[in-house]
């Protein structure tokens, strides 16, 4: 499950982190790339879709507890 949770959960924390303001100090590269990625293209929120919907899989293949820590590591809510 991990190998499969872990790119779109990774592609997904970096795209939140991004919003949020995270990466600011990348200039506005990453704004425009995350944006790409969420908003603008339909062909990519579809992809972005797909990504949410493989990390539900996970969650229900795995169990809640195992992604819940998963995504607490991945977006940075815990040390």
């Amino acid at each position: 499950v991990a190998c499969v949770v872990e790119p779109p959960l990774t592609v997904l924390a970096l795209s939140a982190q991004v919003f949020v303001g995270m990466w600011r100090r990348n200039g506005n590269s990453m704004l425009s790339m995350a944006t790409n990625y969420a908003k603008v293209m339909p062909w990519c929120m579809r992809l972005r879709d797909r990504d949410a919907l493989v990390v539900q899989f996970g969650a229900v293949h795995a169990g809640a507890g195992e992604m819940v820590s998963r995504m607490v590591h991945r977006f940075g809510l815990w040390p």
